[in-house]
Order: C-alpha cells, then structure tokens, then sequence
C-alpha cells in the first residue's frame, strides 16, 4: 500500500531538515565563499534531496511491486501492450537531471 500524504510529509521533513543541517554546517567552514561558490553548495544539496525525494516517491508506487497490483493498476509493456508479469526482485539504476544516481529495487 502507498504511503499516505502525512508520511510522506513526515519523510520528506527529515530529508529537508538533513540536507539544511548540511548547508548549515557547511557555511562556517567557508567564511569567504562567494554567492557562486554558496550557490553551488546549496544545489548540491538540493539535488540530494531532489534525487531522494524521486526515490521516495517512485518505490511508494504501486508499479514498484507488480504482484500487489490489481485491475486497473496492473502495469502493461509500452511495446506490447501486454501486462508486466512479476519476475525476481532487481536494482535499477537512473540518473536524474542534476547528475544524481539513484537506485530502485522493483519486482
């Protein structure tokens, strides 16, 4: 079953409140950083939680685990049209836009 809104609010609060900690304690060891260095440190960040956030989201599917659809949330093949048949667990990596890897475990 998906994770309800509050849980996602509650995971998602605790990645933003890591990743600030992460800015935040970056700061102090670079008194003299310019905007564009600052910038650069905070994107980075972002992009973590950005790329985590993905991950959250994409295993919270139901597409994650084919063997708990059902009806109309079967998964069906973008060639074929034929529904996706559950095989052994794999780990699937992607890329996101900012550069980030993140991995997905699926049936």
């Amino acid at each position: 079953m998906p994770p309800t809104s509050v849980e996602f609010a509650t995971r998602w609060r605790g990645l933003r409140e890591e990743i600030m900690a992460g800015v935040e304690a970056w700061r102090p060891h670079h008194p003299k950083a310019s905007l564009e260095e600052i910038e650069a440190a905070v994107d980075e960040r972002l992009a973590e939680l950005r790329m985590r956030m993905l991950q959250v989201a994409a295993l919270a599917s139901l597409a994650a685990d084919v063997r708990q659809a059902h009806g109309s949330d079967l998964s069906f093949c973008p060639l074929c049209g034929t529904s996706v048949e559950s095989s052994r667990p794999g780990e699937r990596q992607l890329t996101t836009h900012q550069g980030k890897t993140l991995w997905l475990q699926r049936s």
